[in-house]
């Protein structure tokens, strides 16, 4: 059906929409004008004194004028001026009645103020809206209704207990009742005016009704309007630039934030917006109860609520504008981490150049990832590393707090880069010119990083070195070294590994990860001792293998009051190394982490009651439930969102560590081992003092790229960092006993 719009013009729109508007507001104002007549005419007929009758006649050319100008106003804007003229006669009837009544003495009075009123009502319940719109305007425009019944509340009050309390001398005059009608609606009730009868004292009652119910409205309504800015805040585009962007949420995003804030010191108007479908103040919440020095950082913080799954929710953090991207895998979910991925490449942002980090443990969906978006995405598999890091913790003490500061923004870390002068020279003779650094490893300008490259190997233009260092702007570079080997150092193989026993306690989807690992480090012969319960843990029949790599893997199972007893028995024979690890399935973070902790402390006591002293990592799954360890064992626990939170804030923050971590996590690549000091040269049983260059010259001529030492007898003592020196300069002097440890970067663990 096409409309004719022949005759109309756009001043007739315009003057409709007056007319609308009039309808809406100005009729709510004339009649609240109007009904207040009502109590001006309670007080006309008290016999007033000159002040209030003057006041009632100043407030009845108030109403007067009101009505003069609606009358006037509609008929201007009319198309119909006889129709609507019609329609306003009661008001034409105040406009032109109320001059007329007051020539000579004779005075304003409000009773013409009810002709309009009563129109108006009349009106209303024929066309039957009386209930039905103060009903709807009671939902939807609450504060409409309040500043319609308080003044009218206030001013009827005030006439009533004029008239009712005027003989009782409680109230001298109507500004007395306005005085006493406002302090009683608003419930303060000085005192100074009471009423005295009865009738009086019952209006007191119903003000007091009335002023409660009003002022509860509004408090409600000022809840609900702050509430609801705060969700609109919680949903507003962003405004950021070069941002760091989390998408997701767990208890690792506070980690990943706290490290993000270190890495942004030296940044200006540095800004991480994180979105996650949580409500905005309660990650607020959490973040401030759980990253320290957030309330002192000059980072920008900014939380929004949202699907970060969903482009049209994505498209408010503004990803194409962010520096870095972090997609965290909140509810174990890698299908919800895809799904972001695919929202990412449905809004062709960040651009190519921006690295996005993204926790996904599912190898099939990593592929089909790295497939889609090739070259955009470093995928984290939190399992693998986590099971692989515990694995090397586990027959190497140290190196779970090692890991900790290679991951670390605070202390130092690794960076990839071109060191000028190093061109030509082999990767031994340049490791002598850093003073303060630890090379460890050549990125080749064709990409591929090589971990504890062989002492021989030359530095090629395009090469870059893989350090370790305080600050990449502080690596310095200065003329070789001469420091010389503590003492005769024991060659590759020719103090071969002996056979050892472990105990695997507990048992996760980290497991069978870490048995293959355990299997290709330890010595040919030994065995691992694998306890579970089947109550708690999910290893059913089949799920533990009976070998794994060069060990022979026993089973052991029981439930219960049969748990200790197990353990016992495990502990008998006693154990060089032991791994617990939590359980992942059926129980929350706090119960995991109390069964690992109590497991931890039952079998380091049963195996010191037999005279044995074994490593012993420990896995939790809450970093803050560290602090419950005893201080002696604190520096033994593998904290496996803390240790994937650190790797993602790593990575967001430099993409070029990717192949370096990839190369450090890798069964084929380059570990972590914490060495005995006697393989260096450190014969000397009561203790030798060297410079750290000297531990460095001993390990290129083992083949081993040394980055800091451990010494036993500090392994206990938090404030010594549990014996661990990360990083010292060259002519740093070390104490070491032979069986101290250096923590190296190498190819295998001889």
């Amino acid at each position: 059906m096409v409309r004719s719009h022949a005759g109309r013009t756009p001043g007739m729109a315009t003057r409709r929409g007056l007319l609308h508007w009039m309808d809406n507001w100005v009729d709510l104002l004339l009649t609240t004008l109007a009904a207040a007549a009502i109590p001006l005419l309670i007080v006309e007929t008290g016999d007033p004194d000159p002040g209030d009758a003057s006041l009632v006649v100043g407030f009845s050319w108030v109403i007067w004028g009101a009505f003069t100008a609606n009358l006037l106003l509609r008929l201007a804007l009319s198309e119909d001026r006889i129709a609507a003229f019609r329609w306003l006669i009661p008001d034409a009837v105040l406009v032109v009645g109320q001059p007329l009544l007051s020539i000579g003495e004779r005075k304003a009075s409000p009773l013409l103020a009810l002709v309009p009123l009563t129109a108006v009502g009349l009106r209303a319940v024929f066309k039957g809206r009386v209930l039905r719109r103060t009903g709807h305007q009671l939902r939807t425009h609450p504060l409409r209704v309040v500043g319609t019944v308080v003044p009218l509340t206030w001013v009827l009050s005030a006439a009533l207990i004029f008239r009712h309390e005027r003989d009782s001398g409680a109230i001298g005059s109507f500004g007395d009742g306005l005085w006493w009608s406002a302090v009683t609606l608003a419930t303060v009730g000085y005192g100074d005016i009471s009423p005295k009868t009865t009738v009086g004292r019952y209006i007191g009652v119903g003000t007091m009704v009335v002023g409660i119910g009003m002022f509860s409205v509004v408090t409600a309504q000022l809840a609900e309007r702050l509430v609801a800015h705060r969700r609109a805040v919680g949903r507003t585009d962003v405004l950021e630039t070069g941002h760091t962007l989390v998408l997701g949420w767990s208890p690792m995003v506070a980690t990943i934030l706290g490290e993000l804030l270190l890495a942004n010191r030296s940044r200006r108007d540095a800004a991480v917006v994180v979105m996650a479908d949580q409500e905005t103040e309660d990650m607020y919440a959490y973040l401030a109860a759980h990253v320290d020095g957030l309330d002192r950082t000059s980072t920008t913080v900014v939380c929004r609520t949202g699907r970060p799954s969903d482009p049209a929710d994505l498209r408010r953090c503004h990803p194409e504008r962010a520096r870095s991207i972090v997609v965290v895998d909140a509810d174990h979910d890698d299908a919800v981490v895809a799904r972001t991925l695919l929202a990412l490449l449905h809004l062709d942002a960040p651009p190519g150049d921006v690295p996005i980090v993204a926790e996904i443990d599912d190898r099939a969906i990593a592929a089909s990832i790295l497939h889609a978006m090739p070259g955009r995405v470093m995928v984290v598999d939190p399992v693998a590393f986590v099971a692989r890091t515990a694995a090397q913790a586990c027959l190497s003490a140290g190196v779970a707090l090692t890991y900790e500061e290679l991951l670390g923004v605070e202390g130092s870390e690794l960076y990839v880069q071109a060191v000028e002068g190093s061109v030509g020279s082999t990767v031994a003779d340049f490791a002598r010119c850093l003073p303060d650094a630890c090379l460890v490893g050549l990125q080749f300008a064709s990409g591929k990083v090589d971990l504890a490259p062989p002492p021989g190997t030359v530095i090629a233009p395009g090469d870059q070195l893989v350090l370790l260092a305080l600050d990449d702007a502080a690596v310095t570079v200065a003329p070789p070294g001469t420091w010389a080997a503590p003492g005769p150092v024991v060659p590759r193989g020719s103090d071969p590994l002996r056979p050892v026993r472990v105990l695997v306690l507990g048992w996760n989807e980290l497991a069978p990860f870490a048995l293959d690992e355990l299997g290709d480090m330890v010595a040919p012969g030994s065995t691992v001792v694998v306890t579970v319960d089947p109550e708690v843990h999910s290893a059913g029949e089949g799920a533990v293998p009976t070998r794994a790599g060069n060990a022979t893997v026993e089973v052991r199972r029981a439930s219960g009051d049969a748990w200790a007893a197990a353990l016992e028995a495990v502990a008998a024979d006693g154990a060089d190394h032991v791994m617990i690890l939590c359980p992942h399935e059926g129980v929350d973070a706090s119960e995991a982490d109390t069964r690992a902790l109590l497991t931890t402390l039952q079998v380091r006591r049963l195996l010191a009651d037999r005279g044995h002293d074994p490593s012993v990592v420990t896995e939790l799954r809450d970093q803050h439930d560290v602090a419950l360890a005893p201080r002696a064992t604190a520096g033994d626990f593998i904290v496996s969102e803390k240790l994937v939170s650190l790797l993602l804030a790593q990575l967001s923050e430099d993409r070029d560590l990717e192949a370096v971590f990839t190369d450090l996590l890798d069964p084929e690549g380059a570990e972590l081992y914490c060495k005995p000091a006697r393989w260096f040269g450190v014969t000397d049983p009561d203790g030798v003092t060297v410079p750290f260059g000297a531990l460095v010259t001993a390990g290129i001529e083992r083949g081993d790229w040394p980055i800091g030492v451990r010494r036993l007898d500090q392994a206990g003592d938090e404030a010594a960092a549990f014996g661990v020196r990360f990083n010292p300069g060259k002519d740093e002097p070390v104490r070491l006993r032979p069986d101290d440890q250096v923590i190296v970067v190498s190819d295998d663990a001889g």
